[in-house]
């Protein structure tokens, strides 16, 4: 019984490691564009990524506000 418990505490251990070292890899960038979007005569823009390494291929949006230093600042 004490050989079964530890062993499933191995797979159990190993089974973890694996899964947390996949991570979100969005390094596909699939679309940007520029543009005004609060009416603040900044230019801001917005990115569209893709993760590669996820099975269901999800995608990010990010939105970048640019302030009056010339920043992009992600919102």
């Amino acid at each position: 019984m004490k050989n079964s418990n530890i062993l499933l505490l191995v797979i159990s251990l190993i089974s973890i490691n694996s899964f947390s070292q996949k991570k979100n890899s969005f390094d596909l960038l699939v679309m940007t564009k520029l543009g005004e979007i609060n009416n603040d005569k900044i230019l801001d823009s917005a990115m569209v990524k893709q993760d590669t390494i996820n099975e269901f291929k999800p995608f990010r949006l990010e939105i970048y506000f640019g302030t009056k230093t010339g920043d992009k600042k992600l919102f």
